[in-house]
């Protein structure tokens, strides 16, 4: 499961008041191993509901035949934008970042579409509160992997 270093360097969210912190609780996640383009992973917990609530969501696939990218994602119908690319190793291994404001819901769909075709899909749901912002980072570079 993504680790709360990883997800709070994707965003550049800041605490809304000093005194309140960033918290980033993860919430699920799910695999599928079929060779498909359209992947839905169907009532994923996206955790309490808030007005703050911005959910992250990691993306993992394996691709074959040649290099892959995101089409489009939505986290419980509403259409998420990309927020990084952690690693793309070779035209194979493929992990980003997708998030969306969901202020409503305890659970849905997480729906990841590729260009094509992968081999499997794996999804984390990580539910971010108290953002200010969640803009995009610079940089790949500025994401850092580190443990808790």
């Amino acid at each position: 499961m993504p680790n709360r270093s990883v997800i709070t360097n994707v965003l550049r969210g800041v605490a809304k008041d000093p005194i309140d912190a960033v918290d980033a609780v993860y919430q699920s996640n799910a695999f599928d191993e079929t060779d498909l383009t359209t992947y839905t992973f169907a009532g994923m917990n996206f955790g309490t509901p808030a007005a703050s609530r911005f959910i992250v969501v990691a993306i993992w696939a394996r691709a074959t035949g040649g290099a892959k990218t995101v089409s489009s994602v939505t986290i419980g119908g509403v259409a998420a934008s990309a927020l990084g690319t952690l690693v793309t190793q070779g035209s194979t291994n493929h992990s980003v970042f997708y998030g969306a404001s969901v202020p409503t819901g305890t659970s849905g769909a997480v729906v990841v579409v590729w260009s094509a075709a992968c081999a499997r899909c794996f999804v984390a749901v990580v539910a971010c509160y108290n953002l200010a912002s969640a803009a995009l980072r610079d940089s790949a570079s500025d994401i850092v992997i580190a443990t808790d």
